[in-house]
Parts: structure tokens; sequence; C-alpha cells
């Protein structure tokens, strides 16, 4: 089974390539999804996360509050880091049942779809590393948008990850987003078949 790993900055537009992607029948791993999942549904890491960063991170409802928590994490690194150590082995470990199931049903390909593929490690599991890139005015745009956030908290988070020269570097392919979706989607389509 080939495993294509699927990164990119934040705002780089990999979602829109994964939906692509899954869109055209193939089976993806979202480490996003799965992330979302293990906060909202794994009682130790929750217990261990509001443990680490006070009864304040949670919504109304008693479940982390996710803008809450990026609030905390993205404007310090060593707080991030020790979320990161929180969930992180939580999530690789989802990531490497998946995998397994789709072996064992006989996928051909599929892409793991992981923002941070690199420092995770995830990309040695990888055989190929397509990597979206965006311009950063528009990726800050996008995510400003998207998430109703300032310019600046999205550069802060921006900052906390790699640039897109080292995950280029890292690569095997670059996926420009700054081209019109149809052209981005033609690009796809000679890719995968």
């Amino acid at each position: 089974m080939e495993i294509i790993g699927l990164t990119g900055g934040i705002g780089s537009g990999k979602s829109t390539v994964s939906k692509y992607i899954s869109d055209k029948g193939f089976k993806i791993i979202d480490a996003d999804k799965i992330s979302k999942e293990i906060m909202d549904n794994n009682l130790t890491v929750k217990e261990n996360v509001i443990k680490k960063f006070g009864e304040d991170i949670l919504s109304s409802d008693g479940a982390i509050d996710r803008k809450k928590i990026a609030d905390i994490v993205f404007n310090y690194v060593e707080k991030l880091d020790e979320l990161n150590n929180i969930i992180h082995p939580e999530i690789i470990s989802n990531i490497d049942i998946k995998i397994d199931e789709f072996k064992r049903s006989g996928e051909e390909k599929i892409f793991l779809d992981v923002p941070l593929l690199f420092e995770t490690g995830l990309d040695e599991k990888c055989d190929e590393i397509w990597v979206v890139v965006a311009n950063e005015e528009k990726r800050i745009e996008r995510v400003a948008k998207r998430d109703n956030v300032s310019a600046e908290e999205v550069k802060a988070r921006m900052e906390n990850q790699l640039s897109d020269q080292e995950k280029i570097q890292k690569g095997s392919l670059v996926l420009s987003n700054n081209l019109e979706i149809e052209d981005l989607y033609k690009i796809l389509d000679i890719l995968l078949y």
C-alpha cells in the first residue's frame, strides 16, 4: 500500500486538496479530525489537558474550547509543546490503527492529512509527501476569515509551524494553491490517475 503524506502550513489550502482527493474516492486519514475526537472523547487526554491548562479552557457545556486553548498555546511555545506532548502520542496511535485497517482492507493508496507531518515524525511512514503552499498574504486572509481571528493571531500560529521552505525541502512534490481552484483540481487529477 502506498502512503502519501499531505501537509502544508495553516491556510495553505491543504484541507481543500484533502477534500478533493476524498471526493475522488481515495481514503484520507485526517489528523485534525482525530485530534478533535481525542480532545472531545478521550477522558484521560481531556483530564490531562484540563490539569495542565485549567478549567478556564472549558466551554459552558464542559467541552474543551479549541479557541481558548489556541489563544494560549499559539502565544507561548512552551505551552504548545505541553499540549502536543499530551495529544500527539494518542493521535499517532490512532493513525497507526487506521493505517493497519486500510492495509488489511486492501487499499492501494491512502493519504495522511497531517499539518505537523514532519514535526511528529509521521513523514517516516510515507512513501511520498505532497506539500501544499500559498503566499503568506492569502494564507493570513483565509485563516482570519475562517477562524474569525486577527491577522496577528494568524501570524502567531504560523510562527509555530515549520516554514514552507523547510517543508518543501523535505517533501516530494509541491502543490501551489495560489492558482485558480480549477487549475489546482486539474493538477490533482493528473497526480491521482
